[in-house]
């Protein structure tokens, strides 16, 4: 989901536009009922006797219509933002996940999942919902001026000034309740501070005999949280009460001006009881339009930034450039964790399916070398080819189409050990022969025909209830079924016991592939196992 107007988050579908049509037909038939009253006011105030089977059946059809439109206005109200919600949170998971590695990490993954479980879901209930409602507002808001113009433009008049009144007196008194609270919960920081400091920090009050000294703090902190907190309180409860008392003063007044008006001749009687009605349906909005239109502000921040993360850039994904051969080319590499170089003008060549062993201290590069190769890390300087081509050209697909990586800590998903190996594939597209041969050569077929339900079986917890060793053959048989001309395998056997390390080397000696290996591994020959053993040392390769 991208966003071309970065000041925009709501694009038009089908959902929002039934919505609206049904919000204005919905505020026309609730008309409906007004329109009842001026005939039960005719035939109560002229006699106008002929009219009551007009008015049962105007009611009946106002009852039936109405409910239609209301259950259709509710129906696509909430399919519309739901809808919202799916499109922008498949927007930002996609877009999170085609990101560069170092452009993922930017941010830790407390940050997306707030994104994910607080940001959206509160943008939908202040932001969009309440677009939503002032759209309904206003439709409301000017289908009955129509109307009440039609009754009497004086009267109508009066209700719009007596409504901006209000709205601009409460609007005031709201901004000086904002001011106590914004102080409240400045204070109310404080307080919780003191007892998170507290409760962290009860070895050294322990410790320290501090406790008394403390105490007296906090108590000030309490004091203090008490005093503005019953200040808040009052405050809300006379705004409100203000508002409520303000609110029937102008109802009043606004009967009595149309009680003139009648006695004046300026107004037919039986429209008295229909101007009461129209007073709420008028005003109303404007309250309604006011409150929303705080809470789509108060969103600014939060719809900024989650528009940021939709347009964050990406990488490409399909490039021009294609591999022909799976060998590596390294020229005049160098790269560097800030002052410390871990390679320096590096030359390094692996042919096609040849198997290498990369040995070296901590922190000699090996690792780095692999992220270097997958772009985790980009190069200060020099370049990398893989097939010839360099992989700064290649678009994300394309390397990944070639290159397979087994790590340490195996990363398995909370599904099933089949999805956990063709990666989330359509079943309709999986290879079940690769897939039986993937199983087969890893050495998963006695772990898997234990289970009940085979490769159904549904890991929990992304696996905890497993072994290492069984964890590194799921990702094993992971990498053999996606089938890439190069392996990198790093540390993979380092937390396996020596017969399931020697296994797995075994496997990995079988496979007819390019296999870079880094292993800090002593109780097992692995010289014989590869091709080449190439040592890092001082950012050189020897």
């Amino acid at each position: 989901m991208k966003i071309s107007d970065r000041k925009k988050l709501i694009h038009t579908n089908f959902n929002f536009v039934m919505y609206f049509i049904f919000s204005a037909l919905f505020f026309v038939v609730s008309l409906g009922f007004t329109y009842l009253i001026e005939l039960v006011s005719k035939i109560a105030v002229e006699g106008q006797h002929d009219l009551i089977t007009a008015a049962v059946v105007w009611l009946a059809v106002y009852a039936a219509v109405s409910f239609g439109i209301r259950y259709g206005f509710l129906y696509f109200r909430k399919k519309a933002c739901c809808k919202w919600n799916m499109d922008v949170k498949t927007g930002l998971m996609n877009n999170i996940l085609a990101r560069s590695p170092a452009a993922f990490k930017e941010k830790d993954r407390t940050y997306y999942m707030s994104l994910f479980n607080d940001d959206i879901g509160f943008l939908q209930k202040n932001y969009v919902e309440m677009i939503a409602d002032m759209v309904t507002q206003m439709t409301t808001f000017v289908i009955a001026l129509i109307y009440a113009m039609n009754i009497n433009i004086l009267f109508t008049v009066l209700i719009l000034a007596a409504g901006a009144i209000s709205v601009l007196v409460t609007n005031k008194l709201s901004a000086q309740a904002s001011k106590h609270n914004k102080t409240y919960m400045d204070v109310l920081g404080s307080y919780n501070e003191a007892i998170d400091d507290g409760l962290r920090g009860y070895p050294v009050i322990y410790k320290s005999n501090a406790l008394k000294n403390f105490m007296k703090l906090f108590n000030e902190r309490t004091k203090m949280n008490e005093k503005y907190h019953a200040k808040f309180e009052f405050m809300t409860s006379i705004l409100n009460s203000f508002v409520n008392y303000f609110s029937a003063i102008v109802q009043m007044l606004l009967m009595f001006a149309s009680a003139l008006l009648v006695i004046g001749g300026q107004m037919e009687a039986v429209y008295f009881p229909v101007t009461l009605s129209l007073m709420n349906i008028l005003i109303s909005p404007m309250y309604m339009v006011m409150n929303d239109y705080s809470l789509i502000k108060s969103c600014k921040d939060i719809k900024l930034n989650v528009i940021k993360e939709l347009n964050f850039p990406t990488e490409t994904y399909d490039g021009a450039t294609a591999i022909d051969e799976a060998s590596i080319d390294i020229e005049h590499m160098c790269f560097a964790y800030g002052d410390k170089t871990i390679f320096n003008d590096t030359n390094l060549t692996i042919k096609n399916k040849e198997h290498v062993l990369l040995r070296g201290g901590s922190g000699a590069g090996k690792s780095t070398l692999l992220k270097l190769l997958t772009r985790e890390c980009t190069t200060d300087g020099g370049t990398i080819r893989i097939g010839g081509a360099d992989i700064k050209t290649l678009g994300r697909s394309e390397l990944f189409k070639n290159i397979s990586v087994i790590v340490q800590h195996p990363m398995l998903f909370r599904d099933t050990i089949l999805q956990n190996i063709v990666l989330f594939e359509d079943k309709e597209k999986i290879d079940f022969e690769r897939l039986n041969k993937a199983v087969d050569l890893a050495g998963l077929r006695t772990f898997v025909d234990k289970l009940p339900k085979g490769l159904s079986t549904v890991l929990l917890d992304s696996g905890e209830n497993l072994s290492g060793g069984e964890k590194q053959r799921i990702e094993t048989a992971r990498t053999i079924y996606r089938n890439t001309p190069i392996v990198l395998v790093d540390e993979a056997t380092s937390g396996l016991d020596l017969e399931k390390a020697k296994d797995l080397e075994r496997i990995f000696r079988g496979m007819d592939k390019l296999i870079i290996s880094t292993s800090h591994r002593q109780d097992i020959n692995l010289s014989e196992l590869y091709d080449r053993t190439i040592v890092i040392e001082d950012g050189k390769i020897h």
